[in-house]
């Protein structure tokens, strides 16, 4: 079975209910502000993700925000020492500034 799988004692036949309840597509709108950052070129979890996600917080009225950053994949993004990680900071810079300005 999948770490997953275990995590939430089964597949998504088995406990359906599961999946639904930990899904963040499924809990949309949270109340807080989201950041998403997402790398154009990420393997393991597909940028299409990320858009349809902020897609759909968007029509619910979710204060949201999406970076894709070109040329970077999945694991450098949390990676200091990658190229993108100084967009990343940016990113998060950026939208907390202009939170603080917004207060």
């Amino acid at each position: 079975p999948s770490l997953v799988a275990g995590l939430l004692d089964g597949t998504p036949k088995e406990v359906p209910s599961h999946y639904s309840k930990t899904s963040p597509i499924e809990l949309i709108p949270v109340d807080i502000e989201q950041i998403l950052i997402h790398g154009e070129n990420d393997r393991q979890v597909p940028v299409e993700m990320s858009i349809n996600y902020y897609n759909k917080a968007l029509e619910k009225g979710a204060r949201i925000h999406l970076e894709i950053l070109f040329d970077t994949d999945h694991f450098m993004i949390i990676d200091p020492y990658s190229l993108a990680w100084n967009k990343v900071l940016e990113s998060l810079n950026l939208y907390i500034s202009n939170d603080k300005k917004e207060r």
